[in-house]
C-alpha cells in the first residue's frame, strides 16, 4: 500500500504500513529509493501519510532557508573581504549585507521552531 507524494518538484514514494492496529507511513526518494523522511506511525493511514507529508514539507522550507542563509553569509563575507584594508567603517552596502544576513538567520530559526 503505498502511492506517491510531489513536494515542490520532488517525488517521493510512500510506503504504509500497517502492524497491530498502527500504520506506518515512510517516504523514499522516487529515483532510488533511499529513504527521505523518518517513519511516522499513527493510529490511521491517513494521519500517517499527513505526518510524513508535513515532515517533507518542513524539510524543503529548512532546506530553502537554510540556503539563503548560506548566501547572506557568502555576500556579507565577500563584502567585508573585499573592504578588509579600506575603512573600518561598515558601508552602506556591508550593513544592507548585514540586515539580510541577520533576516535570513531569523528566517531560519523560525523555520526550525516549526519542526513537525
Amino acid at each position: 500500500m503505498g502511492g506517491t507524494i510531489c513536494v515542490g518538484e520532488r517525488t517521493f514514494v510512500l510506503v504504509l504500513r500497517e502492524q497491530g492496529g498502527q500504520w506506518t507511513a515512510e517516504a523514499r526518494q522516487a529515483g532510488n529509493g533511499a529513504p527521505a523522511a523518518p517513519p511516522f506511525v499513527a493510529g490511521t493511514a491517513e494521519e500517517a501519510t499527513a505526518r510524513v507529508t508535513r515532515w517533507l514539507e518542513w524539510q524543503q522550507e529548512h532546506t530553502g532557508a537554510l540556503e539563503r542563509l548560506q548566501d547572506a553569509e557568502r555576500t556579507y563575507h565577500r563584502l567585508v573581504t573585499g573592504n578588509a584594508f579600506g575603512s573600518a567603517e561598515l558601508s552602506d552596502l556591508q550593513r544592507d549585507a548585514l540586515q539580510q544576513l541577520e533576516e535570513a538567520r531569523r528566517s531560519l530559526d523560525a523555520v526550525r521552531q516549526r519542526q513537525p
